[in-house]
């Protein structure tokens, strides 16, 4: 360039292939972008550029970098300089913004007196060791580090700080701050060596990454400083193998987040015995590693989040503060344990506002008495419990209980409250392999809708089945010993699918043709059914008529070519089958029929083939 432009105030320069660049005297340039210089490898500026506010010189190949004295410079920007391994800068930038000098080979960077920076990126700086700041950074916002070799970072007085992000900074173990940092919303130490973390007064902070901090060991939190906290991953940190706090952000819906509304928190653990805990390697407690999801609807309504963070401190686990920990969670709406603990909580019916509960452990024995406490349960699930043997007695107190999943237990039978549930939708009890019998008074459920017996040692149905007016699923799958279906099932005005798999069953119920909104009629290995129902054409809602294995079974019914909505035929290795209705090919929504491994088709049918 030549070497005087008094005037020029503004040069752009975009992806040129200079290799060299020399500024000459430009006393008047305030902006000079030079990005995507991908080839320029020497650049030298005159000894001042008094009023130069803007320098961008990003994915340029310039290893060493002098800007002299720049008293007004306010963004500087040599991101994704790849080569850059020296940065020369004037001992104060009073007026500098915003720093970026990401992906750079820098080691060592002293960014001397500025007061004024607001952003400061080095992200990606996999050499830089050292960095040296001001014991002050009034005006800092955000400050990037990550994947640097720092062991030690002195952030100084920094109250505006906002977003902190030291993410995969491999090699750091200390943290110094000065003062407070009211306003940080963004904290990310993921995959750091710090052994010890004091957030002091955060008050605004909502995300939290500790992500693979295996070393840290203490985790200090005033009380309330976590209270708008919306996301927590703590994977990998000591007891927790993954660890994921959530909020619902209900703010922007315009919620008055002074009420303290309805049920609010969901927990979900996962425990898995561990053999040795490595801090105490030779405690006796008990020592398990967690996985962890945690989520809240209201920020200002977490109370009790540094108790759950305590269980992670190391894998050797008090019991009773596991469960005082987990029971301080008072504003829990869904609890869901999974592992190998072996006694569930003794405190239950402290989490007072709790709705849905989920123990899929294969170590429960028992639930506690108190249970029946829980007065707002709508969903309790003991799927794969398969110590379970016996349920309390006042189980039926849970008024509000909805759902009820007792599948994979050994429950031999259920207690005769279970007949007060009258809010209960659902009652599945399939793979329960040791119950016999149900409470006669059954039919008390007034409510039932899903009905799932399935793989139980079931003799007979109580007759007060046939009251469940509004039951629309039930299922009898491998109910081996089941011997005859209620005379009165026809009473289940509602029932849509019907499901029956017994060896045991010799004729079913004429009453079955009264189920007018029966959608789908399966029946397998019924090997000693020799008939169905004359009148079962009367099933007028029926889509599906599934009959495998019933091997002593000889005729269809002729009524059956009255059913307007059949679509599915199956009658697979009925073996004494040898014709069908005449008039099946007058339904004119049949779309399959399975005769063992042959299919015909709707149109085979029609044609007269049978």
């Amino acid at each position: 360039m030549p070497s005087r432009c008094l005037y020029l105030k503004s040069l752009q320069l975009t992806n040129s292939k200079l290799r060299t660049l020399e500024l000459g005297l430009t006393p008047n340039l305030e902006d000079l972008d030079l990005r995507s210089f991908n080839y320029l490898e020497q650049f030298h500026m005159a000894d001042e550029c008094q009023k130069l506010k803007n320098l961008n010189i990003s994915h340029s190949k310039l290893k060493t970098v002098d800007i002299g004295l720049t008293p007004n410079l306010e963004n500087l920007d040599f991101g994704n300089c790849n080569y850059l391994e020296e940065l020369h800068m004037a001992d104060e930038c009073q007026k500098l913004k915003n720093l970026k000098l990401s992906h750079s080979k820098l080691r060592t960077l002293d960014i001397g007196r500025t007061p004024n920076c607001e952003n400061l990126d080095l992200g990606n700086c996999n050499y830089l060791e050292e960095l040296h700041m001001a014991n002050e950074c009034q005006m800092l916002k955000n400050l990037k580090i990550s994947h640097s070799k720092l062991r030690t970072l002195d952030i100084g007085l920094t109250p505006n700080l906002e977003n902190l992000d030291l993410e995969n900074c491999n090699y750091l173990e200390e943290i110094h701050v000065v003062g407070e940092c009211q306003k940080l919303i963004n904290l990310n130490i993921s995959h750091s060596k710090l052994r010890t973390l004091n957030l002091g007064p955060t008050p605004n902070l909502e995300t939290l990454n500790l992500k693979e901090c295996c070393n840290l060991v203490e985790f200090h939190t005033p009380i309330g400083c976590l209270k708008k906290l919306a996301h927590l991953d703590g994977s990998g940190y000591l007891g927790f193998r993954s660890f994921l706090f959530n909020i619902k952000d209900y703010t922007l819906c315009g919620v008055d987040e002074s009420h303290e509304v309805g049920p609010l928190a969901e927990l979900h653990l996962i425990v898995e015995s561990r053999e040795s805990c490595p801090l105490h390697p030779n405690n006796s407690l008990p020592k398990f590693q967690f996985s962890c999801f945690y989520d809240e609807d209201r920020p200002l309504l977490t109370r009790n989040l540094e108790k759950l963070i305590s269980l992670s401190k190391c894998a050797c686990i008090n019991l009773e503060t596991f469960s005082g920990s987990i029971c301080g969670l008072r504003r829990l709406r869904k609890l869901k344990l999974e592992g190998n603990i072996q006694d569930v909580l003794k405190d239950l019916a402290q989490l007072e506002c709790l709705e849905e509960l989920f123990l899929l452990s294969t170590t429960i024995k028992h639930l506690p008495d108190s249970i029946w406490k829980l007065k707002h349960l709508k969903s309790l699930e003991l799927n794969l419990c398969v110590l379970l043997e016996n349920l309390p007695e006042d189980l039926g107190q849970l008024e509000c209980l909805e759902s009820f999943d007792l599948s994979y237990t050994k429950i031999k039978h259920l207690p005769d409250s279970i007949c007060m549930l009258k809010h209960l939708k659902s009652l599945k009890l399939n793979h329960s392999l040791l119950l016999e019998k149900l409470p006669e008074d059954l039919g008390r459920i007034e409510c039932l809708e899903k009905l799932d017996l399935s793989y139980t040692k079931i003799k007979h149905l109580p007759n007060s089945i046939c009251m469940l007016k509004h039951l629309k699923s039930l299922k009898l799958i491998s109910c081996y010993v089941l011997e005859k279906l209620p005379k009165d099932l026809g009473r289940l005005e509602c029932l849509e699918d019907l499901t029956l798999y017994s060896s045991m069953i010799k004729h079913l119920p004429d009453s079955i043709c009264m189920l007018k909104h029966l959608k789908s009629l399966e029946l397998y290995h019924c090997s000693l059914l020799e008939k169905l129902p004359e009148d079962l054409g009367q099933l007028e809602c029926l889509e599906k008529l599934y009959l495998q294995k019933c091997e002593m079974l000889q005729d269809i019914p002729n009524s059956i070519c009255e059913m307007k909505c059949l679509k599915h035929i199956h009658l697979r290795y009925c073996i004494r089958v040898e014709k069908l209705p005449e008039g099946l090919g007058s339904l004119e929504c049949l779309e399959e029929l399975d005769i063992e491994e042959k299919r015909i088709s709707q149109r085979t049918i029609v044609t007269g083939l049978s």
